[in-house]
Formats: structure tokens, sequence, C-alpha cells
């Protein structure tokens, strides 16, 4: 009896230990769940970061060292990030100036900034007050009405939170294409909240070299131009007639139309471009 008492003492305190550690890892996964990172998307003025005084490169390791860069971002629609602001506060984001930010809330911020020191002073003031590291930082640029470099072209930094991993060094390099669409995508994914992002897709996957596939090319389209490119080439079509084809890996600055010269390429890009 005595035996028969202390094995069922002995099945009592595994079954307690069984149901303590499940409880513990149940509550670890549920944190992880609900954990949810405080997000800023700074904006630039067009051509800001891409002037001769701030080369893309080196603004990058200046301010954010840790951040991966699309190499081949674009902008996308004009309002791609209206109503942003206002999802995530509907899903518990306090979205407010960071002046007035108290902390009792995960915070969602969209800055605009219209010159180099209005950027250097945002960042300063975000890690002064704690928020840069575990923060997601998204810095980006509105884009101009044309499909050339020095409009359509965009800076596209995304730095994570410091407790979010990848298997890609920080501060590497991304060559996919990628539009100022995959702002909300990415931003409504880091935050784990379900819903519609709208045109675009998360870059987090991109960065976690986890994407099963992505797109081969973006489109600008508008009532002067129809473009696309896949980052390496570029099609523009002029809706009052001609074709250009620029080589962006050896003419980033699109100096050099190769339309009449590289029939097969021209004919490829143009059947791209009939998706749209």
């Amino acid at each position: 009896m005595n035996r028969y008492i202390y094995g069922l003492k002995r099945s009592r305190m595994k079954l307690k230990i069984f149901l303590a550690c499940a409880a513990l890892t149940l509550g670890f996964s549920a944190s992880a769940r609900t954990y949810r990172p405080n997000i800023v998307i700074i904006e630039t003025r067009a051509g800001l970061t891409s002037d001769s005084s701030m080369t893309s490169r080196s603004w990058q390791e200046e301010l954010f060292p840790e951040g991966y860069r699309f190499v081949y971002a674009y902008g996308g629609s004009a309002d791609a990030l209206d109503g942003l602001s206002d999802m995530m506060s509907s899903e518990g984001y306090e979205t407010t100036e960071l002046s007035a930010y108290d902390g009792t809330r995960p915070l969602f911020a969209r800055i605009r900034v219209e010159t180099h020191d209005a950027l250097y002073n945002t960042v300063s003031v975000l890690r002064q007050c704690g928020l840069y590291a575990d923060a997601l930082i998204i810095l980006t640029s509105e884009s101009g009405d044309t499909p050339y470099h020095d409009s359509w072209h965009i800076p596209m930094i995304v730095k994570l939170p410091s407790s979010r991993r990848s298997t890609l060094p920080r501060g590497s390099s991304i060559t996919d294409p990628v539009t100022t669409a995959d702002i909300p995508p990415t931003v409504l994914h880091a935050a784990g909240i379900r819903r519609n992002g709208g045109d675009g897709e998360s870059m987090l996957p991109l960065i976690r070299r986890k994407a099963k596939a992505w797109r081969h090319y973006v489109y600008f389209v508008n009532d002067e131009y129809i473009a696309v490119t896949d980052g390496r080439f570029k099609y523009i079509q002029p809706r009052n007639g001609g074709e250009e084809l620029y080589n962006l890996l050896v003419d980033p600055y699109e100096t050099d139309n190769i339309a009449g010269r590289r029939s097969i390429l021209l004919n490829i890009m143009r059947e791209a471009a009939k998706v749209r």
C-alpha cells in the first residue's frame, strides 16, 4: 500500500511538472505571438537621399548600419501608405508624434523629413528615447512622376528590431525589386496583424531569405509613360511614341538607350509591359 501511495504521489508530481512546463511553453508562445515592435516609417522628399551630397551607401552606413538596403526600390501608388495609421491605431498601436509618446502601447509613427538635418535628427531622437534598437524602421522616399532613375528609383532601408534575426547578415543589400506598395504588408506582417495590406507583399521573407517566390517585374503606369523593370533592365514606352531600353547594371543613370541594339531583350521587356 505504501509503495502504491508513493508511486501515486510521484505520478502526480510528474503531472504537475509536465503541466507547469506546458504552461510555461504556452506562455512563451503566446508572448511570441502577441509581441509587437514599435514601427517607424521615415519618408524623405524626392531626391533627398540620392543627390551628390549624400550617396545611398554613405547615409545607410551612418544612419542604419544594420539595416537591409533594397537596391532596386521604386515608388508605387502615391496613396500606398494612406490609411495605414488608422489601421494600426485600430489594432492597438499608438499613432502619435515621438514627443508625445508615453510608451503605454506600441508605437506606430509615420515621419516626413525635408532636409538632411531633419533625417539625422529623427534617427538621433529615436536613439536617445531608447526606441531605435527594438523598432522596425523603414526609410523610404516619395517618388516623382516619370519612370526615370532620379524620379522613380527611391531609397528603401528596412531595419529589423534587435530581437528579430535573419540568416542574411545585417547591413546586406537585397536586389529583389520592391516598391512602396510593399511597405503596408511589411508593417502588418511585423506586427502580426492578419489584414489585407493592399497590392504589395511583405519584404520580411526577402530579408529572412524565406521567400518562396518573388515578383519578376515592377511597373510604372501613368498618362505619359508605361515602364517596366526587373532591376537589371528597364523598358520605357512614352505614350507619345518611341521606346527606350536601359541596362541598369552598367548604366544606372540611364544615359545610353540600347533599344536599337538589343532586339531580343527589347521584345521580352515589351511583352512584360503588356501585362499591365
